[in-house]
């Protein structure tokens, strides 16, 4: 898929060159320039951040699906009572925690991996929020908060 926008990428950077290079008029080279660097724009940051993203997000759903899988089978094999909640917030954290509590698996081998998906959790929540702007993240808390009458944090 890199390879795909890369080739993409130059394509249209190639063609653009053309046509600049064709423009006899000063305001049609700045127009030809104007009307392409969307397009450059596209096939450099746009369409690969999308990929990224969808890729991410599939990966981090793979992961929370099969947490809610094995407590799902745990609560089969072992005389698990209580229902985990698999729509809550924090699936994989509460998962594991159900999993050490209600059937004595012992996680600490995969601590390192428990804690990858948590802090990745924490990254794709920010890309929900804001697309991996923290800062804007706060701005758009902020401006909430004002709207609601709250002060700012």
């Amino acid at each position: 898929m890199e390879h795909s926008f890369r080739e993409e990428q130059k394509r249209r950077l190639e063609l653009t060159a053309e046509e600049i290079d064709s423009q006899t008029d000063e305001y049609e080279t700045a127009f030809a320039v104007e009307c392409h660097s969307e397009d450059i724009f596209e096939v450099e940051i746009d369409f690969p951040r999308l990929q990224r993203y969808a890729l991410f997000f599939s990966m981090m759903g793979m992961v929370e699906g099969n947490v809610v899988g094995l407590c799902r089978v745990a609560r089969r094999i072992f005389p698990i009572t209580c229902e985990f909640n698999e729509r809550a917030p924090g699936v994989v954290t509460r998962g594991v925690k159900n999993m050490e509590q209600y059937s004595e698996i012992n996680t600490i081998g995969f601590r390192y991996y428990i804690n990858l998906a948590t802090n990745l959790n924490g990254v794709r929540n920010c890309i929900t929020q804001a697309e991996g702007v923290v800062s804007e993240r706060l701005k758009t808390q902020q401006d909430k908060s004002r709207v609601i009458g709250q002060p700012d944090r």
